[in-house]
């Protein structure tokens, strides 16, 4: 148990310095969020669904989107013009400052989009339960937007594959976790 500890620790402290490095490089102030995009492509589909309102609803001067997928470049344009950078570092160093979010969550300036990180974040779990979507939990509960109000889903017809697989990738994922129930 001690040694899941210390890692965790240490991997916090990783975490630091990678969000330093994220307000040094972007020059990050206090009206400013950083959204971490996690594994999920159907909760990530959400997040950007919804930025444009998550921007204005919150009053947020930049956004900057911290992701593994190197696709994201691809895809962004299609749901915003609105945000001001994107990061791409590994899943590890993502994972490291996810920890450091954990250790340090008063940082508002941070989003996590995931239904089960940082550690505790059970989300997944209550996905489906009288009828609750991944849409509403990333809107209500991920961005903090107040009352639900969906918007129209987003619709590719190009020819880009990143997006193509970025679409499929969601509704993949939404229909194994409908199956499951």
């Amino acid at each position: 148990m001690k040694y899941f500890k210390i890692v965790g620790l240490i991997n916090a402290y990783i975490g630091y310095f990678i969000w330093k490095k994220i307000i040094r490089i972007n020059n990050l102030g206090p009206s400013d969020c950083v959204i971490v995009l996690g594994e999920s492509s159907a909760c990530n589909y959400y997040a950007l669904k919804y930025i444009d309102s998550f921007k204005i609803n919150k009053h947020i001067k930049n956004i900057i989107l911290l992701t593994s997928d190197k696709n994201m470049f691809d895809v962004l344009p299609l749901f915003s013009q609105n945000v001001s950078n994107i990061q791409v570092f590994s899943q590890k160093k993502i994972s490291c400052f996810i920890d450091f979010y954990a250790v340090f969550m008063p940082e508002k300036r941070i989003q996590i989009i995931s239904l089960d990180e940082p550690f505790g974040r059970n989300t997944s779990s209550i996905v489906g339960l009288k009828g609750l979507r991944i849409e509403e939990i990333v809107y209500i509960g991920m961005l903090k937007l107040g009352k639900y109000h969906p918007l129209p889903d987003i619709i590719y017809n190009g020819d880009n594959k990143n997006i193509k697989q970025f679409m499929l990738d969601k509704e993949k994922e939404e229909n194994e976790r409908e199956n499951r129930l």
